[in-house]
């Protein structure tokens, strides 16, 4: 108090249970007391008299007993100060993690015996954080906002290229959020990793990466990047190296907010392949729905005799939070492949070789809806065409009316690695069924068991739209 003094001041401080005290030291003025008991598991110190405007600063030290088993444990603490005429008042809530260590010899009292039964071993840490929803935007973790449970976890080695596996059990380390938000990676040698958060993108956007002036223990410390993930591209978090050296790492977390997000998402699908050959004549293949790849083979002596009609689905789906237009849809004509306005009214050919389409220009597409547009093109099977054939189409121009950017791609700029460009192939072979001339480029940027990383887009996160 700015104004009076205050007289016999209490400060009292229960201890976990689990920890003991070593000494409580205070500073006020020139009175200086260090206390070493704590009565009942209290810590309790009394300050004469605190002049106005004063302060004093206590530190209390203490010790934990030894773990029952490899499980951490979460202790949390606050202080209470009482003064003659005053109001209690009590401190934050502090949070602090018991840590089970391999490296010292558990059967030893304080905390049960552990004995040779332990599975952990030396040299072995753990990486682990929470999950939450930064209710309010400002890149802090605080203790009333709500944590996000189900969120699957990935540990990556440093190059992006595996998923990382347990030395014993070979397991991937693959998890999910608690219910309290909390993941954790075990059993990990000493070596360099990066954590990837599978959230759910068309709800949320990430906060703002590891904002100034915010302590480490309560930010969030992902940022977007284009994935796969078991052969569907989605948004992740995606963490920096994280160097694990002879301890734990805590506190590897992620916040997101709800937020308006326009992610429009293209996917394209071979439905049907018409093959007219002078030996069959014509024979109809349909595929099962999200089909990417087609076959088409013929015998050696029709090559050149043959023609095929290839019907495209391409499927316009909206992933974000807000309604949004594809105004236009282009598809990237292979070379020595035919295109007729007869067989597409709605598609037209530009002088760039390219066909587009604005049928959905005028056709909302609201939140987890999908818009789908057929192509039908042909091929004459010739000995050019033998290999495999590609073919992409892109959204071409977009609209939404808040006036937002696509949060994970950019229109009409031919980056596979957006999920707004979807490609399908055509396999032409001969009927031996096997493919004995083909020129296939790709270009494999990383590939995984089930996870395969596209593309790094970092975005500023800092305000709450």
């Amino acid at each position: 108090n700015s104004e009076t003094a205050s007289m016999t001041n209490k400060m009292k401080m229960t201890l976990p249970e689990g920890l003991s005290l070593v000494e409580a030291t205070y500073t006020s003025g020139s009175d200086k007391g260090t206390i070493k008991n704590a009565s009942n598991g209290v810590v309790t110190i009394d300050i004469i008299e605190l002049e106005a405007g004063g302060t004093a600063e206590v530190e209390v030290k203490v010790k934990a007993d030894l773990l029952p088993d490899e499980n951490d444990r979460e202790v949390k603490t606050s202080a209470t100060v009482e003064a003659f005429g005053f109001d209690p008042v009590t401190s934050n809530e502090v949070t602090a993690i018991i840590e089970y260590d391999p490296n010292i010899d558990h059967s030893q009292g304080g905390g049960g015996s552990q004995g040779g039964g332990s599975s952990s071993k030396p040299n072995r840490y753990k990486i682990t954080g929470t999950a939450w929803i930064d209710e309010n935007a400002n890149g802090e973790r605080e203790t009333s906002e709500a944590k996000l449970e189900n969120i699957e976890v990935l540990l990556l080695n440093k190059d992006l290229s595996a998923i990382i596996t347990d030395p014993d059990s070979g397991e991937q380390k693959r998890t999910k959020t608690s219910s309290t938000g909390k993941y954790t990676f075990s059993n990990l040698p000493n070596g360099e990793y990066v954590v990837v958060f599978v959230y759910d993108s068309s709800n949320y956007t990430l906060t703002e990466y590891r904002k100034e002036g915010v302590n480490e223990r309560f930010n969030s410390d992902a940022i977007d990047v284009n994935i796969t993930v078991d052969g569907e591209r989605r948004l992740a978090g995606m963490t920096d190296v994280l160097k694990v050296d002879g301890e734990n790492i805590r506190d590897i977390d992620l916040g997101v907010y709800t937020a308006n997000r326009f992610d429009l998402r293209l996917d394209k699908y071979v439905s049907k392949i018409t093959l007219t050959t002078p030996t069959i004549g014509t024979r109809v293949d349909e595929y099962d729905a999200n089909t990417t790849l087609g076959k088409v083979e013929v015998l050696e002596r029709n090559v050149g005799q043959s023609s095929a009609a290839i019907e495209y689905k391409i499927v316009v789906k909206n992933e974000g939070s807000v309604p949004g237009y594809a105004n236009k849809i282009v598809d990237y004509l292979p070379d020595n492949v035919n295109f007729s306005t007869e067989l597409n009214p709605d598609w037209y050919l530009s002088d760039n070789g390219n066909i587009y389409n604005s049928t959905l220009a005028e056709q909302v597409i609201n939140p987890g809806e999908t818009k789908e547009l057929t192509l039908v093109v042909s091929i004459n099977i010739t000995d050019d065409m033998l290999g495999i054939l590609d073919n992409n189409a892109e959204i071409y121009e977009s609209y939404n009316e808040m006036g937002l950017e696509d949060v994970d791609s950019t229109v009409n700029n031919k980056d596979s690695s957006e999920d707004d460009m979807g490609k399908a192939e055509v396999v032409v072979g001969i009927v031996t069924g096997a493919i004995i001339k083909y020129t296939a480029i790709t270009l494999v940027v990383i590939t995984m068991l089930g996870l395969g990383i596209f593309g790094i887009k970092k975005f500023i996160l800092n305000k709450k739209k």
